[in-house]
């Protein structure tokens, strides 16, 4: 039993997937390095990021030929999402982007989350220790008891853990147990599902981000749930299908709707989304929704002399910055993610996509490659069972 756990959990590398799994685990740091307050020198870190882009671009130039008579399409493909990171000054995420999406043709989906799982938690413990021996900043904040903000939070202060917001640690640390619980098959043990409800309670406690514990508690659930219909009632996975559709439906419905003079919507935004709302509403009054994308510069709280215009919600990220074209080609990949895997009967993964599209409607963290690996199921191989 242990030895078919460790094999469970134990990614591998050969040479068909040798580019693509260097490229991606050099990429996820690269792009993880801004959620924290890492430090590199720029030549470090240009060398890394080139690294990465010759490593994924001569995988995906290996790919291509796999296409067959598809090819001009992906080609095609490719191309709109390049140009899109060029409108939005995201170059390098959106190469990384098609380049992981396309190159894993042929790749099994299993494996590559077994690499996104150890690369963000290797991460993520090496930032933790780096923050509490001082050499890694953190941004803690203390917390106003006359905020109107809902706190869960026992402690004083929100704290980072070397992570720029408490947020961000929290939600990284929900899609390295989401990795977790979709190589494990959603098969957790009663242990298993204690740990998960004990892991998001000490992050609520020490980072109030209500958000990410909320969505570690769903891992538990959706593992119960899993248990009470994958066999009896897989009908319900056919409606889930249109999960992030629906999801961006309300994300941007509930921003549009949004009036600040009114009582109701004044509460639910100001006391259990902290203004979300609010913001998605301003910055779609103020810059629009192109069709293309649009480069936009964001600043958070803390940020001195700049106005706070940060936008949260992937969705509404989505819409505002990379564009009508880009949302589309985003909303429809993950119905057909969804649609093959009800196909396959890989409910699993229908239930990991819904997972993301929860955590986007509030947080940013959805349309991150270096977080949230699902996308990617568009093209590799995955299946009911998953093999060990």
């Amino acid at each position: 039993m242990k030895s078919s756990y460790i094999q469970q959990l134990c990614p591998q590398l050969n040479s068909n997937n040798f580019f693509y799994i260097l490229g991606l685990t050099i990429s996820i740091l690269v792009l993880l390095r801004p959620e924290t307050y890492w430090i590199l020198p720029d030549t470090i870190n240009k060398a890394l990021k080139y690294g990465s882009c010759l490593l994924l671009g001569v995988h995906l130039i290996m790919t291509l030929p796999k296409y067959g008579k598809k090819i001009p399409l992906v080609l095609m493909l490719i191309t709109v999402i390049l140009f899109v990171g060029l409108n939005t000054d995201r170059n390098y995420m959106m190469f990384v982007t098609a380049a992981l999406v396309f190159g894993a043709k042929g790749l099994s989906f299993n494996n590559i989350v077994k690499w996104y799982f150890w690369t963000g938690l290797c991460f993520c413990i090496v930032t933790i220790i780096g923050n509490q021996m001082g050499l890694i900043k953190s941004h803690d904040v203390y917390l106003d008891a006359l905020s109107s903000r809902l706190s869960f939070a026992l402690s004083s202060k929100r704290l980072s853990f070397g992570y720029v917001w408490s947020t961000d640690f929290a939600t990284h640390c929900f899609f390295i147990l989401l990795a977790y619980w979709y190589i494990r098959k959603a098969e957790l043990t009663v242990k298993e599902m204690l740990l998960f409800v004990l892991g998001a309670i000490v992050i609520l406690y020490y980072t109030d981000a209500k958000l990410g514990a909320g969505c570690i508690l769903l891992l538990p659930i959706m593992t119960l749930l899993y248990r009470l219909t994958q066999n009896t009632k897989p009908k319900i996975y056919a409606v889930l299908i249109f999960s992030i559709p629906a999801f961006a439906v309300l994300a941007i419905a509930g921003t549009l709707m949004y009036q600040y003079s009114n009582f109701t919507w004044f509460f639910v935004d100001s006391v259990i989304l902290a203004g979300r709302l609010r913001l998605g509403n301003e910055a779609i009054a103020m810059y629009g929704i192109p069709l293309w994308g649009q480069e936009l510069r964001m600043y958070g709280a803390g940020t001195e002399g700049k106005y706070y215009n940060f936008i949260d919600s992937s969705f509404i990220q989505l819409i505002v910055i990379y564009g009508i074209v880009y949302a589309i080609l985003i909303i429809l990949a993950y119905t057909i993610i969804t649609y093959k895997a009800y196909q396959q009967k890989n409910y699993v993964l229908i239930l990991a996509v819904l997972m993301t599209g929860i955590s986007g409607l509030i947080a940013q963290h959805f349309l991150q490659i270096c977080m949230n690996p699902f996308l990617i199921a568009l093209i590799a191989k995955h299946q009911k069972k998953l093999q060990l």
